[in-house]
């Protein structure tokens, strides 16, 4: 019974903890370069969700492979554009169809110096 209620005072300490980490994030705003539909692709995968992404593919009659492959988002493959603006669910989609599956799908891609700047807007033009 001890154990239980020290576990729940550590929980309950440990959230405002988690909570002070959150203000440091930063909210990218994209823009389209140009009316290309590997603009629009590229704007589809940083929304994070795969549903739209591989609509957006099904749509323009681009095969998922050849996207994970091919395609570049500001001189960035398509993964690691992903991976760079946290849309880790679709980059995971991605890195199953590319032919060298090297890349990790991990958050350490991020500047270091926007690690301390606190919360704020960066506007990214996808081109």
């Amino acid at each position: 019974m001890k154990s239980v209620k020290t576990a729940l005072v550590a929980a309950v300490i440990s959230i405002p903890c988690f909570l002070s980490f959150s203000s440091n994030a930063i909210n990218y705003t994209f823009v389209a370069g140009n009316d290309s539909f590997a603009t629009k692709i590229c704007l589809s995968v940083v929304k994070n969700r795969i549903i739209h992404y591989h609509k957006m593919l099904k749509g323009y009659r681009v095969s998922k492979k050849v996207a994970a492959n091919k395609l570049r988002c500001n001189q960035l493959q398509l993964a690691d554009f992903a991976i760079k603006y946290n849309a880790h669910k679709v980059a995971k989609a991605i890195n199953r169809h590319k032919d060298s599956r090297i890349i990790s799908v991990t958050p350490e891609i991020q500047d270091k110096n926007d690690a301390d700047v606190g919360e704020k807007t960066v506007v990214i033009v996808v081109n």
